[in-house]
């Protein structure tokens, strides 16, 4: 295992024609709350943290990996010394070189379960070969033309069969259990049920509370309101379809719950500062185009 001295923690990035790289950092405290563009890979290697998204806290400490696809919104909180390997990638990989990746259902796991939900937990063993496969994507993303771009590729695909034959191996996390039961209940109803038209009073009569002491205990356990909850939710369900399909942006705003496509783009706006189609134009995925896309629309 590489003992290089780890990087100044900073903001994540993928320069300008660089469709992966590896990053190592130490974090210690909090770091507010972010998202990216592109899918991100946390690799526990020292240290102790938790990792907050909307699905939850996930403990971090050595051998713990989680997959955040484009989109969602995640902080680090309580860290100390927590010294990470990040391995980034951008989604248009899905769809060109590693894109029979979706077709493997073992591999197509990692990119379609909840972050958080569904953390990994690598042996010594295999963490040690992931970490020798990320010092070589680290080298190789400053030399990703046409000499090296494969060998990057298959480093990527190299660390993905490691986390999908250890996924297989992983215990579903237990719910926390100083999560209140209503609590809980609410963050099924919501994560299950996106699309309803859902109101704080209707959520409040399905788990016999009232409405003002469902938003208080809520937001004492998640940091937001139910509603926001749910739009959170929404919009972070929203940046993965434009990452990963040829869905119009009325499509996925009606797959998401919010079928007008104007207040989508507001509030999509409102969480990620673009607009779907901008956010969508970054990710470097091309709009829906042809008779296809064209017939969709007019039904």
């Amino acid at each position: 295992m590489s003992d290089r001295p780890s990087t100044k923690a900073r903001d994540l990035h993928l320069p300008p024609g660089t469709f992966a790289r590896a990053v190592r950092q130490v974090y210690t405290g909090d770091s507010a709350p972010h998202t990216h563009s592109f899918f991100e890979i946390v690799f526990t290697l020292h240290g102790s943290g938790l990792l907050h998204t909307s699905q939850g806290d996930t403990h971090l400490h050595r051998g713990t990996v989680i997959l955040l696809p484009p989109g969602t919104v995640h902080s680090a909180r309580g860290c100390q010394s927590l010294n990470v390997y990040h391995c980034c990638f951008a989604p248009p990989l899905l769809r060109r070189e590693m894109s029979w990746c979706l077709l493997d259902p073992s591999l197509d796991r990692l990119f379609t379960d909840q972050p958080a939900e569904h953390p990994v937990h690598l042996h010594e063993s295999d963490l040690q070969g992931a970490v020798a496969h990320l010092d070589e994507v680290a080298l190789l993303h400053n030399r990703a033309d046409t000499a090296h771009g494969s060998d990057l590729v298959a480093r990527l695909l190299l660390l993905l069969g490691i986390l999908a034959r250890a996924a297989n191996d992983t215990a579903e996390r237990p719910v926390d259990p100083l999560t209140h039961p209503a609590v809980a209940d609410a963050l099924r109803i919501l994560d299950t049920q996106t699309t309803r038209e859902w109101t704080l009073t209707d959520l409040a009569d399905v788990l016999r509370l009232t409405p003002s002491y469902l938003s208080r205990l809520f937001k004492d356990h998640t940091g937001l309101p139910p509603m926001a909850y749910l739009a959170r939710r929404r919009a972070e369900q929203a940046a993965e379809l434009l990452a990963r399909t040829d869905a119009t942006i009325a499509e996925i705003a009606e797959h998401v719950g919010w079928s007008d496509q104007n207040y989508f783009a507001r509030r999509f706006k409102a969480h990620f500062g673009l607009t779907p189609s901008e956010y969508r134009q970054g990710l470097g995925v091309p709009s829906p185009r042809g008779p296809r896309a064209e017939q969709r629309r007019r039904n």
